[in-house]
C-alpha cells in the first residue's frame, strides 16, 4: 500500500519487486493476446460453457430444472420452447448475456434494473413492474393479502400447466411448505392435477377449478 501511495506524485526510484511485477503483467497480457488470436475457437467454448453453467445454475437455485438433455436448444437454441421453465432459463440468459456485451456502458440505475427484470420474467404478468407491487402492498394492507389467497390468485392466473417454484416467486412471502400445503390441499379436492414427479413436476387446473 506504501508504494502505490507514491503513484500520484513523482518518484526517482522503482522497488524491484515493483518492476518484476510489471515485467510479468506485460508478459502475461502478450500471452493473452496471442492465445485470443490463436485459440479464438476453444476461448468461445470456455465461454459459452460458463454461460450455460451459469444460467442453469442460477435458475436452480430458483428451483427452476429443465431436462439435461435439453440445456444446450433452451441456451443457445431456436425460440421454440416446451414449458415455462425452459422460458426462464432463456430470458435468464438473454439478461445474463446483455450484463456481458454491454455491461461497461449500462449504467447502474432504477430503469436497468427493471429492463433486466424485464428481459428475466419476459412476457409473465409482473416483468418490470411496479404496479403488481403496489397492488400486493395495499391487497395485504386492506386485509385481503391472506397467504392462501395470494397462492390461489397466483394459480388463477395461470393459463396452462406451471411448477411449485413458479407459484412461490409469486407469493414471496409464502413459505414453500406452505404452497406445497396448498397444492395438496387443492390436488385431494380435484380442483389440481400433478404430472411428473421431484423436481419435474407440474400442475395444472382441472374443469373443476
Amino acid at each position: 500500500m506504501t508504494t502505490l501511495r507514491r503513484f500520484p506524485g513523482e518518484f526517482s526510484s522503482m522497488p524491484a519487486t515493483v518492476r518484476w511485477y510489471l515485467a510479468d503483467l506485460g508478459e502475461f497480457k502478450g500471452r493473452q493476446e496471442m492465445l485470443t488470436r490463436r485459440a479464438s475457437q476453444k476461448l468461445q467454448a470456455l465461454w459459452q460453457h460458463a454461460l450455460v453453467e451459469s444460467t442453469v445454475s442460477s435458475n436452480r437455485i430458483e428451483g427452476v430444472e429443465i431436462d439435461q438433455s435439453r440445456i444446450n436448444t433452451v441456451v443457445f437454441g431456436p425460440p421454440h420452447l416446451r414449458d415455462r421453465d425452459e422460458e426462464e432459463v432463456r430470458e435468464y440468459r438473454q439478461a445474463l448475456s446483455r450484463i456481458h456485451d454491454d455491461g461497461d456502458a449500462i449504467p447502474i440505475t432504477e430503469k436497468t434494473v427493471l429492463d433486466l427484470h424485464r428481459l428475466v420474467r419476459g412476457d409473465t404478468w409482473d416483468a418490470g413492474a411496479y404496479k403488481e407491487y403496489e397492488q400486493r402492498l395495499s391487497d395485504v394492507g386492506n386485509g385481503r393479502g391472506n397467504k392462501t389467497e395470494l397462492i390461489l390468485q397466483a394459480i388463477a392466473k395461470k393459463n396452462q400447466s406451471f411448477s411449485i417454484s413458479g407459484i412461490r416467486d409469486r407469493c414471496l412471502e409464502v413459505s414453500l411448505e406452505m404452497v406445497r400445503r396448498i397444492l395438496k390441499r387443492l390436488r385431494d379436492d380435484k380442483r389440481i392435477q400433478s404430472t411428473g414427479r421431484g423436481h419435474n413436476a407440474r400442475w395444472r387446473k382441472t374443469v373443476n377449478w
